[in-house]
């Protein structure tokens, strides 16, 4: 999973960034901190995940990075291993739901990536798949 880090913001210090499978289907449009769905909260501000172990809210993430702190801006992509998780998404182990990226500490820090609809195509998230 590739996610693009914009010019123009930068992070007083290393940000850890962890991947969790999201507890529920979320819509594009509407997600945020508090919601999930125009109307519909997440339980939890932030979102609700599993983790790897299937523990809801865990603390043991199926992938993660680390991104050092930086005045400069990054304009770069940043990767994450996230294969585990679309293994069991596609051997039918649990609905595809997507991703759920957070910081490991969520206070005093600023991450930002561009999503699918930042209208630059050589910016959007993208997901690699190699089969063997």
């Amino acid at each position: 999973l590739y996610w693009y880090y914009p010019s123009g913001t930068t992070r007083p210090e290393d940000t850890v960034i962890e991947i969790y499978r999201p507890a529920s289907a979320w819509n594009s449009s509407y997600v945020s901190w508090n919601k999930r769905d125009k109307n519909v909260a997440w339980t939890n501000a932030g979102g609700d995940w599993y983790d790897r172990n299937g523990v809801l809210q865990g603390s043991t993430p199926y992938a993660t990075m680390t991104i050092k702190g930086s005045s400069l801006p990054d304009n770069i992509y940043y990767e994450l291993d996230v294969t585990e998780l679309v293994k069991e998404y596609v051997s039918g182990k649990y609905e595809n739901t997507g991703f759920l990226i957070k910081a490991h500490t969520e206070s005093n820090n600023y991450i930002a990536f561009y999503s699918s609809d930042c209208g630059n195509e050589s910016q959007v998230p993208k997901l690699q798949l190699v089969y063997s």
